[in-house]
């Protein structure tokens, strides 16, 4: 009966058979189409994506080829480490397509793709900067009170684990939290754990130990100075000194140096306090400088002779050369001298010059 059968199909076209045999047949060679590979039949080529990208632990076939459906879940390598990228042969992709009953176009001379795995990086500095917040809110400074006073006061934090960035998944917020924290405050030494807050599991945690010191960072003379030197900003410079090695009463501003003159001989990387410095003189002692006295309606200016040094806005005491009379102004300029007017009468100057 079946050879007969087979036989009526290759006859098919001389022989008459019933509708219902009709519908059997064509159910029968549409079953046998769909079983077919789905290269043996035509099926449509794929393309290879431009750009492959993965965020998950391995690689799909939906991530290397366009449009791909029914096996674009299909795991066929294992993926970059994070923050990093790898490459796949095109030979290897071949066997996949042959696997799954796929063809794909291959450019010319294209020997392999690249696959990158895009992550989030926490740099060292934002971990440092993570640890020591927490340092100080642990208030290990007290131990300072008495160097409270200095402004450049802070704490270096020195990691003994090697730390590089740590890269993490995209969807990570970058942010970190302690797993463990241990300080012990006499050795001034810790040893945390930290990991990003979206992290439940050991696979991002890091363990880091160290220790911390605290520094000030403080004004010293980088040349020595002769009495009378002006100290100029490339004269000083800023070194780190334990803040208990740092004397009483030294000068911690740049700016409150700068255009001074030493009071005395100083040498090169000493401290500076207030009594090593003055002012630039900028009338010395018997100097002849110029008196003005100036109201409203009247200005009078005469002569004087300088009887001590004094600086911008000092007050100094001259000698009427007229009057011979000993008169006291504040230093407005290099040898101008204006005359206080509330302490002294106008026959102070009364036989000075009218200007």
């Amino acid at each position: 009966m079946k050879a007969a059968q087979l036989d009526s199909l290759e006859n098919i076209s001389t022989f008459k058979i019933s509708k219902t045999t009709a519908l059997i047949l064509t159910s029968l060679l549409s079953y046998i189409v769909l079983s077919l590979p789905t290269h043996a039949i035509g099926a449509e080529v794929l393309k290879l994506k431009t750009t492959i990208e993965v965020k998950k632990d391995v690689v799909t076939l939906g991530d290397i080829f366009e449009n791909m459906s029914r096996y674009q879940n299909e795991a066929i390598f294992k993926s970059p480490a994070l923050g990093r990228q790898g490459t796949v042969r095109i030979e290897r992709l071949i066997e996949a397509a042959e696997r799954y009953d796929f063809t794909f176009e291959t450019p010319l001379n294209l020997k392999k793709i690249t696959v990158s795995r895009p992550a989030r990086q926490i740099k060292p500095e934002t971990v440092k900067s993570f640890i020591l917040k927490k340092i100080q809110q642990e208030n290990i400074h007290s131990d300072f009170n008495k160097t409270s006073q200095l402004k450049t006061i802070t704490t270096k934090l020195n990691i003994r684990t090697p730390l590089n960035t740590i890269m993490v998944p995209l969807s990570f917020s970058g942010n970190l939290k302690f797993k463990q924290f241990k300080f012990n405050q006499i050795r001034r030494t810790f040893e945390v754990t930290i990991q990003p807050t979206e992290a439940n599991g050991k696979n991002f945690s890091k363990t880091l130990t160290g220790s911390i010191k605290t520094v000030a960072l403080h004004p010293v003379l980088k040349r020595s100075l002769k009495k009378g030197d002006t100290i100029d900003s490339s004269d000083i410079e800023f070194l780190e000194f334990s803040p208990n090695r740092i004397p009483n009463n030294t000068i911690q501003s740049k700016h409150q140096l700068i255009g001074k003159v030493a009071s005395k001989s100083l040498n090169a990387g000493s401290f500076i306090r207030g009594t090593d410095i003055e002012k630039r003189k900028v009338i010395k002692k018997d100097q002849l400088v110029t008196l003005i006295l100036e109201k409203p309606g009247l200005s009078l200016k005469t002569q004087g002779k300088a009887i001590t040094s004094a600086s911008l806005n000092e007050t100094i005491s001259v000698m009427n050369i007229q009057s011979k009379r000993v008169i006291h102004g504040v230093v407005k300029a290099p040898g101008l001298v204006m005359v206080q007017t509330k302490i002294y009468e106008k026959k102070a100057l009364k036989t000075a010059q009218l200007n």
